[in-house]
């Protein structure tokens, strides 16, 4: 039984695989704490230049359309989502945000169509639930936004948008900063006099 669990967890990839631990250790292990935060600074700018200001634009004309808004994130990034969430809500109405992949999120997203938009994020160690609410939000004909670390991650292929940050870490969890870049984008972009400001 360990070592089927230990094939499944490997494929589904939902822990970082084992040969990839002692490289990182190796590359990381005597970064000071100077190094540490330009190796941050450094991740911040490759996640501006990655993403189109353009991009900003476009998401907060999809979420000032839309009827409903649903964000979603889980395991590494449901802290940003958390924060994404209620920020979200003081601008657009119609906000709700899941953190927990339980059956309450795809409840929720059953009542979505063609005039509501879906934000999910998501990192490696994907979570078969964001797949599960990206295919959801394709078949309802939802606009789909996405904010995961790479463009072929499975649930990005069908989105309108996909804003990739660049999460890399010496550790092995996701940084939630340069998430939270973006989110910050994106609320001064709905602050802005044509955007959604109260």
């Amino acid at each position: 039984l360990r070592s089927e669990l230990s094939q499944v967890i490997e494929r589904e990839k939902y822990v970082i695989p084992q040969h990839q631990v002692p490289d990182k250790l190796q590359k990381y292990q005597d970064l000071s704490s100077f190094q540490c935060l330009q190796f941050a600074v450094d991740c911040l700018q490759e996640t501006y230049r990655k993403n189109d200001p353009e991009k900003y634009g476009q998401i907060v004309r999809i979420l000032l359309e839309s009827e409903h808004i649903f964000v979603s994130g889980f395991r590494g990034l449901a802290g940003p989502a958390r924060h994404l969430g209620p920020l979200l809500s003081t601008y657009p109405r119609h906000v709700e945000y899941f953190c927990d992949a339980d059956t309450r999120c795809v409840e929720k997203l059953l009542d979505y169509g063609p005039h509501d938009c879906v934000i999910l994020l998501g990192a490696e160690r994907y979570s078969r639930m964001t797949c599960v609410l990206a295919e959801m939000a394709h078949d309802a004909g939802c606009r789909l936004i996405v904010i995961t670390d790479k463009l072929t991650a499975p649930f990005a292929g069908d989105a309108d948008i996909v804003l990739p940050p660049d999460l890399a870490s010496p550790s092995p969890t996701n940084p939630y900063i340069r998430a939270k870049l973006l989110i910050a984008a994106l609320a001064l972009q709905l602050h802005r006099p044509t955007g959604a400001y109260p």
